[in-house]
């Protein structure tokens, strides 16, 4: 590997071989290269995995980050939207898969499985407009096992201060709203006259 200074904005490129090569590595102003255990902006370990002590910016509109070896996956900035995830392979039966997974490795009764959050944080007002305003989560019935991952979908919103479950889907395609899916009825509305089903 050779390392290359240039005079002009104080930049270093790290490339392979004697002679510039598409995949240098820029490393901008102060970000230095050094071992694991220094203080370094950023390091390289023999396996080629890159660890950044702070942020990245990628400082474009469009900036797109591709996965994988045939870079199938791609996150792709949208100016002043926000990202588009997208499967790039154009075969039948390709979809955009994004999954939520836990690392915990005893599920039990009512264990949040994963949640997503829709939130104004940065709201002038303050208190309440800036916490969650809604959310869907996913949490078990119970004890998961071999043969059991029983799980209820929630959607959530919010009037003031935290987030309340108006609406849910239990694992038998019953749904409650604004109360808990039920076993005898395939939807109930809590407050109503009767049951639909």
């Amino acid at each position: 590997y050779v390392i290359h200074r240039s005079g002009t904005n104080d930049s270093f490129t790290i490339q392979k071989g004697s002679s510039p090569t598409l995949g240098n590595l820029i490393i901008a102003d102060a970000g230095t290269i050094g071992s694991a255990s220094s203080t370094s902006a950023m390091t390289i370990a023999s396996s080629g995995i890159v660890t950044f002590v702070d942020n990245i910016n990628m400082d474009s509109d469009s900036a797109v980050i591709k996965l994988g070896a045939d870079q199938d996956v791609t996150i792709t900035h949208v100016a002043d939207t926000g990202l588009n995830l997208k499967q790039e392979t154009d075969a039948d039966d390709k979809p955009m898969v994004l999954t939520l997974q836990t690392g915990e490795t005893d599920i039990a009764a009512n264990d949040e499985l994963g949640k997503i959050l829709f939130q104004a944080p940065d709201e002038g007002t303050g208190t309440d407009a800036i916490v969650a305003s809604s959310a869907i989560r996913a949490f078990s019935e119970g004890d998961f096992a071999a043969d059991n991952n029983a799980t209820t979908l929630a959607f959530a919103t919010a009037s003031s201060g935290a987030v309340a479950d108006r609406m849910v889907i239990n694992s038998a395609g019953n749904v409650g709203i604004g109360a808990a899916a039920r076993s005898d009825a395939q939807v109930y509305v809590e407050n109503n006259s009767s049951d639909h089903s």
